[in-house]
């Protein structure tokens, strides 16, 4: 069985998050290329061959489409995403700052709400902590309350940093406060010049990562537990769904093992089917052990 089919929608993101792993804050020469990149290929996302790829994706087994970006919102596309899955009753998930969110939009989450999830990503729980790297904290709110108020099912998702880890109480209240279930995502490398070095989780000691694990549900608990070891305890996680059960197309149609190597790409989408290129080599390709730990920047289980 296959786990998430994850389609990065675009590179484009109204914020600039000062540790976005895309370098979106950055603005350089070579995500302005991407973004060119992506206009001309905007006109081969098709209705046609958006549903004809769900429908793939569906027959080979995969559980879920997760639509990601940049910000996936922004894109007309991610409205056929959402429509084509929901005909074919294939979960679609959504990883989201909850910026921009246009009428249309709105209506096509109403139309499909009980087939999406919502994985919204903040900064912290309140306005101070929330724009201290990225901003937005005010249409942020606007976003939570039209998911409230549709009945989306809702994941809430804080960048982990050093300063969170001890406020992990009041981010926990604040899921609560919006009906979001609670996860924590570690703080990437990013840009680290524009990052406060006493933010980086490598400086916290296990103490507070233990006065953390006594305030939070039972499901950050165990989050918090795994990179802990992590970063405390030398633990080195041995299973990364990636390029096994979860695979992801970029903006260009590239099928690809992974977000973030190069070595795993299978063809493009646009020439072949996918169950075509789930079994090009490199399908069977082995992850090398500096895949795991600080060189990658996420650990993905699915």
């Amino acid at each position: 069985m296959l786990g998430t089919l994850s389609v990065v929608v675009g590179t484009a993101c109204p914020l600039k998050c000062t540790y976005c792993f895309n370098m979106t804050n950055l603005d350089s020469p070579v995500l302005q290329a991407k973004k060119e990149s992506e206009r001309t290929l905007a006109g081969r996302w098709t209705r046609q061959r958006i549903k004809r790829l769900v429908c793939e994706a569906k027959e080979v087994g995969y559980r879920r489409i997760m639509l990601t970006g940049g910000e996936p919102l922004i894109y007309p596309s991610t409205k056929m995403w959402i429509e084509s899955c929901g005909d074919l009753n294939l979960k679609t998930v959504i990883v989201t700052s909850l910026l921009l969110i246009s009428r249309s939009l709105e209506e096509c989450l109403r139309d499909h709400v009980s087939n999406i999830e919502m994985r919204v990503s903040v900064g912290g729980y309140n306005q101070a902590t929330h724009d201290r790297y990225r901003g937005g904290w005010e249409q942020l709110i606007k976003g939570l309350e039209l998911l409230r108020r549709i009945g989306m099912s809702t994941h809430i998702t804080v960048v982990l940093t050093r300063r969170i880890l001890g406020e992990m109480s009041l981010f926990q209240a604040f899921c609560d406060e919006w009906g979001g279930v609670p996860n924590v995502a570690a703080l990437s490398p990013g840009e680290s010049s524009r990052v406060d070095p006493a933010d980086f989780l490598e400086t916290a000691a296990r103490s507070e990562w233990d006065a953390a694990l006594t305030v939070v549900s039972s499901r950050l608990r165990a989050q918090l537990t795994l990179l802990r070891e992590f970063y405390t305890g030398g633990l080195k996680p041995k299973y990364c769904a990636m390029n096994d059960t979860s695979h992801v197309i970029l903006p260009d149609g590239t099928l690809t093992g992974c977000f973030h190597r190069t070595d795993l790409l299978r063809g493009n989408i646009f020439n072949h089917s996918l169950a075509t290129l789930l079994n090009s080599n490199a399908a069977g390709e082995p992850k090398p052990p500096e895949c795991f730990g600080p060189n990658c920047y996420t650990i993905h289980i699915d």
